[in-house]
């Protein structure tokens, strides 16, 4: 069963009604403009979505659920991207071809080695909403 939560809170889920794709998005962000970009823009598309803002949430929450597709930021306190898809290997590896990363860190030589290996689609901040509407329907 979903969880609704007040605005306030730092994480959010809806099921659509009527949903016409069936489909489940986790986005995992820090910055809340951008989950809550991605919470409109992919719930205005007819997905299900729930936002995150921690990567250590997001383990717990794929203990429960099960998702379509991660949206995940590679730089996040805690835990990184990078740590969170390692970890995600180890709990569930179908989960890992999954994954879109997010990042505004396409420059750094330990990011992009980073995402080179783990062979996932990348939305670049900032991404406008056609691009990522293109990457997630071309990866569900």
């Amino acid at each position: 069963m979903p969880r609704h939560q007040s605005p306030q809170r730092k994480s959010r889920s809806t099921e659509t009604v009527g949903d016409p794709t069936g489909r489940r998005i986790l986005v995992i962000d820090d910055e809340p403009l951008i989950r809550d970009f991605l919470f409109e823009a992919l719930t205005a598309s007819g997905y299900s979505v729930t936002t995150l803002e921690s990567a250590e949430e997001a383990l717990m929450e794929l203990g429960r659920s099960q998702y379509d597709l991660l949206l995940v930021d590679i730089r996040m306190p805690m835990m990184t991207g990078m740590e969170f898809f390692r970890r995600l290997g180890e709990q569930d590896p179908d989960l890992q071809s999954r994954v879109i990363f997010i990042t505004g860190d396409v420059a750094s030589t330990s990011t992009q080695q980073f995402l080179d290996g783990a062979s996932r689609p990348v939305l670049a901040k900032p991404f406008d909403l056609d691009h990522l509407r293109s990457v997630v329907s071309e990866n569900l």
